[in-house]
């Protein structure tokens, strides 16, 4: 139940998007050093309704930053996590595909992937690219290019993959249960009447 003190508009708002969430499809931030690149991608995260985010090798202290992510990490469940071996644990301990954004002479096309699966959307460093760890245990993947630059800034690279994953998934990107919708929706309740940080 969502707390009655919410107007209409706002107890409708959260029901629609809790409707549309989708938990099993992970984006992991693997050592991304810019603060205002996180919360880009934090924002188009939960623009396309994803809900699990997990950010290696930076404390939830440090993630601040002059751009904002328009209080999208309010609507994420996010895992912060010092090594990336860590997380990667974890990740194959769900048992998910993993995807990692690369550049590698063997990587595939982003869309011959399928993200149906349960899976999970890895992002490596801005210079360095993805952590030794991550490149060895996932599935190399690129974005299209079709000019001379040989790159995206990672925050485009992070909207346009996840917009690929979130066009193949069509209709089955959301995937909440009827019981972890409810749930959901009482945990953002709470959260609307939270006051924001600043």
């Amino acid at each position: 139940m969502i707390d009655g003190s919410l107007t209409d508009d706002r107890q409708a708002r959260l029901r629609w998007a809790v409707a549309n969430r989708c938990q099993s499809v992970h984006l992991v931030l693997d050592g991304l050093a810019d603060g205002g690149n996180i919360n880009a991608c934090l924002r188009t995260a939960e623009g396309l309704g994803w809900l699990n985010v997990h950010i290696v090798g930076r404390s939830a202290q440090t993630n601040r930053s002059g751009r904002t992510d328009a209080g999208a990490a309010k609507w994420l469940q996010i895992k912060y996590w010092e090594k990336p071996q860590d997380c990667l644990a974890e990740l194959i301990g769900l048992g998910l595909q993993l995807a990692g954004l690369s550049l590698a002479p063997d990587s595939r096309p982003i869309g011959e992937l399928d993200f149906k699966q349960p899976s999970a959307l890895i992002l490596g460093n801005e210079h360095r690219g993805l952590s030794p760890e991550f490149a060895a245990a996932s599935t190399a993947v690129h974005l299209p290019l079709a000019g001379l630059v040989q790159s995206y800034n990672v925050s485009v690279a992070a909207a346009l993959a996840m917009k690929t994953v979130f066009d193949q998934r069509g209709s089955g990107h959301a995937d909440l249960s009827p019981a972890e919708q409810k749930q959901l929706l009482a945990d953002y309740g709470r959260r609307s009447k939270r006051p924001r940080r600043i």
